[in-house]
């Protein structure tokens, strides 16, 4: 996650999540955008709070506590329908590392595949899709999934590049999507993905913390979202 602070209307201050939580304590700031999920984001909204300021996550679950997000549960039900259409039963997951988000794709995946295998990625990057690929195609070939979801697209071009380094044919061999709609440098594929509405969540979470600064309530708004049909999906191969 990184964190814009504006400590004026006009300037802006980006953090990683790694700020020390002593750093957080004495930060010049009026207001905090939370730009994605991270495992600091309680320490800083603990940070914030005790100094009344403002905190508005933006990309993360929506909440009831100052958001601009989706509803990730209902969002990746749009791809395990798609998926489920296509007759795929044997399923892997590449969740994220942490948080509300991860979790709500998760338990919408496992709703869907309750049998789907599940390893995680140390974070968001091609690099761990193609880790985390190798190791959920890593088994003998009956034993294959069919379909690998993948909680975000970086992590679903890694996958994809683990397929093909095992001489697997997408989709034709195995099926992949991913989550958030980005454009990946180097990949000329259309992904099958949930697209986010990532500028306009940023936008509207960094108007709602100037607004809180002037006594607005602080929001809790679930935006649209969009499924990509893409060319990374077909039916499940007959083995």
């Amino acid at each position: 996650m990184s964190a814009a602070l504006a400590a004026s209307p006009t300037s802006v201050l980006l953090i990683p999540d790694s700020l020390p939580e002593e750093r957080l304590r004495t930060l010049p700031v009026d207001g905090v955008v939370a730009a994605g999920c991270s495992p600091a984001l309680d320490a800083l909204r603990a940070a914030m709070t005790k100094r009344a300021i403002p905190v508005v996550t933006a990309g993360n679950q929506v909440d009831d506590i100052g958001s601009v997000g989706i509803e990730n549960h209902a969002a990746t039900r749009l791809l395990t329908d798609h998926l489920r259409g296509l007759g795929h039963r044997a399923v892997g997951i590449v969740r994220l590392r942490h948080g509300d988000v991860e979790h709500a794709r998760t338990a919408s995946a496992l709703a869907a595949f309750p049998d789907a295998r599940v390893e995680a990625s140390a974070d968001s990057t091609i690099d761990e899709g193609l880790r985390v690929g190798d190791a959920l195609l890593d088994v003998p070939s009956g034993d294959l999934p069919t379909a690998i979801i993948a909680q975000s697209d970086l992590l679903a071009v890694g996958v994809i590049r683990a397929a093909q380094a095992r001489g697997l044919r997408v989709p034709q061999d195995l099926s992949v999507v991913g989550f958030d709609g980005v454009r990946v440098d180097g990949f000329d594929r259309t992904l099958a993905t949930i697209r986010q509405p990532i500028v306009e969540m940023g936008r509207l979470a960094a108007q709602a913390v100037v607004a809180a600064q002037d006594g607005a309530p602080l929001p809790t708004l679930a935006m649209d979202v969009e499924f990509v049909r893409g060319d990374t999906t077909a039916p499940p191969p007959q083995r």
